[in-house]
């Protein structure tokens, strides 16, 4: 058998990784699609309304997090039958609270002003965690007995159908209610389809549950909810100080610059990590100047991709979202710049990761959140409104305040002065770049 050959039975065999890093493509694709069509065709003014849908759904989901699907994954001893179905039950009334927090804060948006959506669309809207909620734990005992073929079919067939009912409901007639019945019924035969591959008992009635299941869920939750309140502080922000057309401008131009540097950012630090601890098991030799080399080699890459984007951000923005969408471009550019900085925290976050040295990066999150209220608070005392250019700039500078911080604790004291100024000297360029193109270039046209 040539090396060829033999690449591949590996690559396609049922246990194989690359199944799991297809899933993850596919299913980040076709939700990146549907954003791009949410957004170019409902326009600035209707779109808001979904992002803050999806805002509230995605803060009270994240708020309720059970870690159930880890905690099968990661537990020493295969889970049975039984202790599956006592989770799906816990995890049902789970989203029923769900599904009650999300109908209370959608209604109560809704007659601030904030979407234009009627009672039984809110309705709709708010049963989308509790029908996740019950769809099927068996997941997690396929990804556990390393069946990740099995768990990509059956992610390619939910996502197939999932385009399929994005193209029927919306795409043939883009109003708001049409994607809020879109996404309640692509939701219901995700449910169904959990079934149809992973079957499940949802409704029993147990004596007791596994202990040891539910503790260690307890601490993923916990993170969870750390992670949380970081990522997603600037976003409740938003809708709770800004307009419906700058909240729009807002989500819409810091997604997409997440969508392209931070998910690359993303994929480098897990490699990263896994190189780290391959060379902390053969003694750690020479793992801070492996770390800095790969920093600075990284630094220079991201950066170029940066200011590669940020000169080409208008047609960019024009050709993907439409010229309705112009006004997102500043935001857009400012975002891309965070990116880069996400990008590089990655790297920081894979080494002391390695080193067992996590308790840095809680800390560095903590002093993040406490940068963005500072600056929020400072702007309000001032009188500013908070436009979606200031919230984005607020979010760039604890980005950048947390690259600069973690890069710190990785470093060896010697270079920590001239490493810093590198990653100084870079985003310079790259404010100075956004300056200049804001300015000049996209006022005489491109």
């Amino acid at each position: 058998m040539s090396n060829l050959a033999r690449l591949y039975k590996i690559a396609s065999s049922p246990s194989s990784a690359g199944w799991l890093i297809l899933q993850q493509i596919l299913s980040k694709g076709i939700l990146f699609i549907k954003f791009i069509f949410l957004a170019r065709l409902l326009g600035p003014d209707n779109f808001s309304s979904v992002v803050i849908i999806l805002t509230v759904i995605a803060i009270i989901e994240g708020m309720s997090e059970m870690g159930f699907t880890q905690a099968i994954i990661q537990s020493q001893n295969q889970p049975t039958s039984q202790d599956i179905s006592r989770l799906q039950k816990i995890f049902a009334i789970r989203g029923a609270v769900a599904f009650l927090l999300t109908f209370l804060a959608l209604y109560i948006i809704e007659r601030a002003g904030k979407i234009n959506l009627s009672t039984s669309s809110i309705l709709l809207v708010s049963s989308l965690p509790l029908i996740k909620s019950m769809s099927s734990l068996g997941i997690a005992i396929k990804m556990k007995s390393l069946s990740f073929k099995y768990v990509f079919r059956a992610s390619a067939t939910a996502s197939l159908l999932e385009v399929l009912i994005f193209a029927a409901l919306f795409i043939y007639r883009p109003t708001i209610q049409s994607a809020v019945t879109s996404f309640f019924v692509i939701e219901l035969a995700k449910f169904t389809l959990s079934h149809a591959f992973y079957p499940v008992k949802i409704f029993c009635f147990p004596e007791k549950f596994n202990s040891d299941l539910i503790q260690f869920s307890k601490g993923i939750w916990g993170n969870s909810v750390a992670s949380l309140l970081v990522n997603q502080f600037d976003k409740i922000a938003s809708i709770s100080l800004m307009n419906s057309n700058a909240i729009a401008i807002y989500q819409t131009g810091s997604r997409l610059a997440q969508s392209g540097l931070s998910d690359i950012g993303v994929a480098m630090g897990q490699r990263a990590y896994s190189v780290f601890s391959a060379n902390l098991d053969r003694g750690g030799v020479e793992l801070n100047n492996q770390y800095a080399k790969l920093y600075n080699k990284m630094s220079i890459i991201y950066g170029l991709t940066a200011s590669i984007i940020i000169l080409f951000a208008k047609p960019l923005i024009e050709i993907v979202l439409g010229s309705q969408w112009s006004g997102a471009v500043l935001t857009f550019c400012i975002a891309t710049l965070s990116s880069f900085n996400g990008s590089l925290i990655s790297l920081s976050v894979a080494l002391l990761r390695s080193l067992n040295k996590a308790n840095h990066i809680s800390i560095v999150t903590i002093y993040q959140l406490i940068v963005m209220i500072l600056s929020i608070y400072i702007l309000i005392t001032l009188g500013k409104e908070i436009s979606s250019e200031y919230m984005v700039s607020i979010s760039a500078l604890a980005v950048f305040f947390a690259c600069i911080a973690l890069h710190s604790f990785s470093i060896s004291e010697s270079r920590k002065l001239h490493e810093l100024f590198k990653v100084l000297f870079i985003n310079t360029i790259l404010v100075f770049e956004i300056i200049i193109v804001h300015n000049y270039v996209w006022k005489g046209g491109i």
